[in-house]
């Protein structure tokens, strides 16, 4: 049985929201609202907090690469933050010890791994090349766009300190890279569990767009396919990798402090702080940006017996805890897959 579901987006605007798991969750959220009722909605909402049915979920957007003439797809995964190499695996001589750190830095820089140079890495595949394509995911370009400020009280051009209000917001975009040998580019993301109005969901959305500015025709999209995916799992896996923002509940924290000690190898992470604003038809009142909320960024990692639900770790915290009456949530459930830390 697939381990996953696919889903294949290719950009045909410019986009200003990254395509992070929380995004991603946020908006199928409000189109299945839209196409099915509020009920199914809450119904959604509630499946993640009771174990039913209805829940799915996400990984973040990683980009994927055609090559139309020899009809493949290559799939890109975030690198795995792992720890540095033991002592006893060093090399002795100052030379030996240079030119390794050079490989390691260089390698740092490198946002995602091949789907077969990840296998490697995560100790359930063979070595590739560092020098091969597994390197050379296809990549999001950023472009910045001019705008100026409307007075909205006479429909002119705002003037302020003697002058006009310009300012610039950055988009990102996607195209062919030829030198990679890529026909066609776009981003993936993998589904698990009730996947079933997912899809729905998503041809819905390409007509409106995904993130900011949708209203202005930016992140629309094709959806490519959807496939069911694989990826290896090494024989003896001792921790587990995110491929989502992870916001663990607070029994899911304490368990993750008395293991640190225990298997600080296995926890490798790094942290993001994420607030949205919400959308004006589900304001409950004036404030219109949501919580600041951590997440454990894609990536990271943690020991293998730190969880005892891996598909279900994490929660989705309320978007605004001083609001109750307000029920928007934020995505926050951990997408993990096994690997081996030596």
């Amino acid at each position: 049985m697939p381990a996953f579901k696919a889903f294949y987006l290719l950009p045909l605007t410019t986009y200003r929201t990254p395509l992070r798991s929380d995004t991603l969750w946020g908006k199928l959220a409000w189109a299945i609202r839209l196409l099915y009722g509020e009920k199914e909605l809450e119904k959604l909402i509630e499946s993640y907090e009771s174990g039913g049915p209805e829940a799915f979920y996400i990984s973040s957007a990683f980009p994927f690469g055609i090559k139309e003439e020899k009809n493949e797809l290559l799939h890109f995964l975030p690198r795995p933050m792992l720890p540095p190499p033991l002592t006893e695996d060093r090399q002795d001589d100052f030379l030996s010890q240079k030119m390794a750190m050079r490989r390691k830095k260089k390698l740092a820089k490198i946002a995602h791994y091949g789907l077969e140079q990840w296998e490697y890495v995560a100790g359930a595949g063979e070595l590739v090349s560092t020098e091969s394509a597994a390197f050379q995911a296809p990549k999001q370009l950023t472009t910045h766009m001019t705008h100026v400020t409307i007075d909205r009280a006479t429909g002119s051009t705002l003037s302020l300190n003697n002058g006009g209000q310009l300012f610039h917001s950055p988009e990102k975009f996607m195209k062919p890279d030829k030198k990679a040998g890529f026909d066609k580019t776009g981003l993936f993301f993998l589904a698990q569990g009730n996947t079933t109005k997912v899809e729905t969901a998503l041809r819905f959305l390409r007509h409106i767009g995904l993130g900011g500015d949708r209203t202005t025709g930016k992140g629309t999209f094709e959806l490519y396919k959807t496939a069911d995916f694989d990826l290896k799992s090494p024989a003896t896996p001792n921790a587990v990798m995110t491929l989502s923002l992870f916001h663990p509940t607070a029994e899911e924290r304490l368990d993750l402090e008395k293991i640190a000690g225990q298997d600080e190898r296995y926890l490798n992470y790094k942290l993001v702080r994420r607030q949205g604003r919400m959308s004006p038809e589900f304001m409950v009142s004036s404030r219109y940006q949501k919580d600041i909320i951590p997440y454990f960024e894609e990536g990271s990692t943690f020991p293998i017996s730190a969880f005892k639900n891996h598909l279900a770790a994490g929660f989705n915290p309320p978007a605004m805890k001083d609001l109750p009456e307000n029920p928007a949530r934020q995505y926050g459930h951990a997408l993990f897959v096994p690997i081996n830390i030596k």
